[in-house]
């Protein structure tokens, strides 16, 4: 194989059918590692959707959370099709990890509230914990006193890792290596005119910041999308009323925090054949709406024009273009409505009014059925993503692979989440 040149390499590992096939590629030797890491500009999404999880369906802080929270392998998923559970183990948490609710999920690092049997009800601190399921990890967050009673239906998380801080071109050396992360949180107080505060935590900070008040980005009734997309050096959460769409943008780096009016059609904003919108990111790092026809199934992707940023708040998006999903065969498929994006993979979680979901692509347009993977109905999905290329020269995937035989290395990752 040493006569092949990288080119050659490079177009068949972008080429691949799953993640599993790569891990093994890049288990054959240092070289075929490097490359399947330096994955080439133009070629698929080298993250991959592993699973989600699978949200409880009231969450307010006057009942405790669950027992666990089922975890959800997608298609193709290194995991395999069985529905597992999440695996932390914090020992000064004790026995309140028999009730890890997550929140929020990125870049391999997950956000969970943790519970306990012992629920104090409305005035409890909340306890939050960042897990790293690929390296085993986990660590308790210093409690965090709520403005209000917490309550995760009013209560939006973001995880920031060390590969949002960084260019392009240390990114790839940073995922999987560093151990820096932030975490934002947002509460909606809503007997306020739906007040927001802004609290943020750092693992090179001792403790919260102090509450932060923030302009609410809509007036009147609204709905708020709890996953945030960070684009452009932003964490940005997704607001609207019945005729405004806008986002409430976090600076990275600053922490300022901003509003803006996204423009679009009326019919976009108004018309009930559309499923909620959702934020998500182009390949080229572009922020991007995603419109599912409700009926027809097809996906309208808006992306921002140029810049997003503007000085008098508003962003004027164009028609980037139409996905026709292409539903199993003989599958019947009604009333559709998104239930999260997967940032980073370009992926859709989709749920019909009989309660089946579904895994999207949004390159393809193929979807695979995953409801026999459940154990109860589905309200929210939280996405789980990996990015290979950078995880191969991580530090954590030199030790796996070195002692990997056919894909053993895959393992690691399922140890941490259990049966």
């Amino acid at each position: 194989m040493e006569t092949v040149s990288d080119d050659v390499l490079v177009e068949i590992l972008v080429r691949v059918a799953d993640a599993v096939a790569l891990f093994r590629c890049a288990a054959t030797c240092k070289r075929w590692r490097g490359l399947a890491a330096d994955w080439p500009k133009g070629a698929r999404r080298p993250s991959s959707l592993i699973g989600f999880f699978q949200g409880q369906p009231e969450p307010f802080i006057m009942h405790p959370p669950p027992v666990l929270s089922p975890f959800i392998p997608a298609p193709l998923s290194p995991l395999g099709p069985r529905r597992r559970f999440l695996v932390v183990s914090i020992p000064e948490a004790g026995s309140s990890m028999d009730r890890a609710v997550p929140l929020a999920s990125r870049s391999g690092l997950v956000l969970v509230r943790l519970g306990s049997q012992e629920w104090t009800g409305m005035n409890s601190m909340v306890h939050l914990a960042v897990c790293n399921p690929l390296a085993g990890t986990s660590q308790l967050l210093p409690p965090l006193e709520p403005s209000r009673p917490f309550s995760d239906k009013s209560c939006c998380g973001a995880i920031l890792s060390g590969e949002d801080y960084c260019s392009d071109e240390q990114k790839r050396f940073t995922v999987g290596s560093s151990t820096f992360f932030k975490v934002l949180i947002i509460n909606i107080i809503e007997w306020t005119g739906h007040s927001i505060y802004l609290r943020t935590f750092s693992s090179t900070e001792p403790s919260w910041s102090a509450p932060r008040k923030c302009k609410n980005p809509v007036v009147g009734k609204q709905q708020t999308h709890f996953s945030a997309v960070v684009c452009r050096g932003k964490a940005r959460w997704l607001f609207r009323n019945r005729l405004d769409i806008c986002t409430l943008d976090v600076n990275v780096g600053t922490g300022d925090v901003s509003t803006t009016k996204i423009l679009l059609p009326m019919y976009l904003r108004v018309c009930e054949l559309y499923d909620e919108p959702r934020l998500g990111a182009t390949t080229d790092r572009r922020l991007s709406l995603n419109f599912l026809h409700r009926a027809c199934l097809r996906i309208e992707i808006w992306t921002s024009e140029g810049d997003e940023d503007s000085i008098d708040g508003t962003a004027n998006w164009l028609p980037d273009h139409v996905i026709e999903l292409q539903k199993p065969h003989k599958t019947q498929i009604d009333n559709a409505r998104c239930m999260c994006v997967g940032e980073k993979s370009g992926t859709l979680i989709i749920k019909d009014s009989r309660g089946n979901m579904y895994v999207a692509d949004l390159e393809t347009g193929t979807m695979e059925e995953v409801t026999a993977r459940l154990c109860d109905p589905v309200s929210t999905a939280i996405p789980f993503e990996i990015d290979w290329p950078g995880f191969f020269v991580s530090p954590l995937a030199a030790g796996s692979i070195k002692c990997t035989k056919s894909g053993e290395a895959v393992l690691g990752l399922a140890r941490s989440f259990g049966e």
